[in-house]
């Protein structure tokens, strides 16, 4: 059941359109992309919440400097593909997915354990302006589900366009 907190920040989001703050950060064990048990329950949480919103979900997967560069970024795609695996499990079409690999980049400044994640969040952005957002934040891929138009890339995604 929806809680009086989720329900006003959905119609917050849905007022003001945009991505809704990332407010769900999945992590991961060191070199890992298994889920624990607490990530599953947070990704649970998550999606009771994106279900009833129609809105894309955005998925940000991060690692931690350690090792190359180029590793950290296909462990970071790891990481976020296990997180869209458990969402589609629970019921949320792969296709409002979209996912953004950062690896080692856009550190926050924590501690390592705190780099290894993957930040959940909600958008009514356009898939154009997720992508601007990604490489601008300084991401190094983006992948969605279906192929689209370039009139598609540039329209809100409230029909779902956008995923692995």
């Amino acid at each position: 059941m929806l809680t009086k907190h989720t329900l006003f920040i959905t119609a917050l989001t849905a007022l003001f359109g945009g991505i809704a703050a990332a407010d769900t950060d999945v992590h991961f064990g060191f070199d890992s992309s298994q889920l624990s048990p607490s990530a599953t329950q947070a990704i649970e949480q998550f999606a009771s919440r994106a279900l009833s919103s129609g809105q894309a979900i955005v998925l940000d997967g991060h690692a931690d400097p350690t090792g190359a560069a180029d590793y950290n970024v296909g462990l970071s795609l790891r990481r976020a593909e296990a997180v869209r695996d458990q969402l589609v499990k629970l019921g949320i079409d792969s296709d409002r997915i979209v996912i953004a690999s950062f690896g080692e980049d856009a550190l926050m400044g924590g501690s390592h354990a705190q780099e290894r994640r993957v930040s959940l969040s909600l958008s009514n952005d356009s898939i154009a302006s997720l992508i601007d957002d990604a490489f601008t934040s300084g991401g190094t891929s983006v992948t969605w589900e279906k192929p689209v138009t370039t009139a598609q890339l540039d329209e809100p995604i409230t029909d779902a366009v956008a995923t692995r």
